[in-house]
Formats: structure tokens, sequence, C-alpha cells
């Protein structure tokens, strides 16, 4: 099944992790674009928080849209 999507819609569906590893801070930093806009979701002790609040994150601000995996 196919759905409309925008360039910017399609691309919210990429496989990108969202998070990275802060050296200085020894945390995962969580970060979404929307709109062209960053928004720092937060920083994590564990990976598994990291991506715990990522699927969240894109699930609040990119819907259908989000990645599920």
């Amino acid at each position: 099944n196919l759905r409309y999507a925008t360039i910017s819609q399609n691309a919210m569906n990429a496989k990108r992790r969202g998070y990275h590893y802060d050296r200085d801070t020894k945390k995962y930093v969580v970060r979404v674009c929307v709109d062209g806009v960053r928004f720092h979701i937060g920083s994590f002790l564990s990976e598994e928080e990291a991506i715990r609040a990522r699927f969240e994150a894109t699930a609040k601000y990119f819907g259908q849209f989000a990645h599920g995996g």
C-alpha cells in the first residue's frame, strides 16, 4: 500500500538513529528536527533510554510518518 507523502515526510521514515553519544557528558543525546527547527529531546545515561525517547518523540511529531523500527 502506498500513501501520498511530501519529500520531507518521506525523509522522516529514513532509518536514522536520531541520537548520538556525547563523550564530554558521557550521555546519549536525542534531537528531532521538525520543519527545519531542531528540538532537544533530552540526554540519557543509557542507549535504551535514548532509543525509547527518540521513538516517543518521532511518534509525537511525525505521526504516521514516524519510523517504527
